[in-house]
């Protein structure tokens, strides 16, 4: 481990990469250190590189912004502001979290991804473990850009989407479709988040990682209000909108700014 921080907690583990909360030893801050394990590649090193990249010169306070990169022969570690707090997925229940907070949570980030797109950057990667929460169950920022990108660039699939989170990867990330990935990524992700918020499941889930890639590019989801009753018809309407396929791409809100702009006057 790092020789200049001392680790608080390990926060997730999600390969090839550990998240931990420490104090930097030369002025007493309290960081986030994220770091590649020992036996990663040096392709998951270099994404921990560019994800510090990326984040240096966005105008958006709501992402969790490095403070210095280190990097090692065989390991690496990106050190972020630490703003208090956790990742979603530690506080998301085996149950349906209640309309309000999914809703607010929801319309947090899809601010925040508003403000990206506009930036031309793509997440390419949301799930809970990247929503990051403060005491009071709102969204204060996104984190883990390893996987972004900005849109005039050629998107390839990383193995680690495949690995680590592929009930929230959107169809068009599976490779298998002949579309390149845009800002509609991230909002059929988003989608998958809110319906497991609204209903405290996935739309598809599955122990193996290829039928949960046939899954989101052949199968239908069951509309949220069918699982929860208590879920308003229209807001189960916006969340299936959100995992439309491919070939409805045009169903999946072709302005950016749209499905912000629809969740504001839910």
């Amino acid at each position: 481990m790092f020789s200049g921080f001392e680790i608080q907690q390990e926060l997730n583990c999600a390969k090839p990469y550990r998240l931990y909360r420490a104090v930097r030893r030369r002025d007493v801050r309290s960081v986030l250190l994220k770091t590649s394990d020992q036996d990663s590649s040096a392709a998951d090193r270099a994404a921990l590189v560019r994800s510090a990249e990326i984040l240096e010169p966005l105008t958006t306070m709501a992402v969790l912004r490095p403070c210095e990169l280190i990097q090692e022969e065989t390991v690496c570690a990106l050190v972020l502001e630490d703003p208090g707090g956790t990742a979603l997925d530690s506080v998301l229940p085996a149950r349906a979290l209640d309309i309000v907070d999914s809703l607010r949570i929801a319309k947090q980030v899809a601010e925040i991804l508003a403000d990206l797109h506009e930036q031309d950057i793509v997440h390419n990667n949301i799930n809970p473990s990247s929503i990051w929460l403060d005491g009071s169950c709102n969204c204060i920022a996104l984190t883990d850009f390893e996987q972004a990108s900005q849109r005039s660039e050629e998107v390839a699939v990383p193995a680690r989407v495949f690995n680590h989170s592929p009930a929230y990867m959107s169809p068009e990330q599976t490779g298998r479709m002949n579309r390149k990935p845009d800002y509609r990524t991230d909002l059929y992700s988003l989608g998958v988040v809110l319906y497991r918020m609204l209903t405290g499941v996935l739309p598809f889930d599955s122990d193996g990682v290829m039928r949960i890639i046939h899954c989101h590019i052949a199968k239908q989801a069951r509309a949220p209000h069918t699982i929860n009753p208590g879920i308003p018809r229209l807001l189960s309407q916006l969340v299936m909108k959100l995992l439309a396929k491919p070939f409805a791409y045009g169903v999946r809100f072709p302005a950016r700014n749209r499905f912000y702009h629809l969740l504001r006057w839910i």
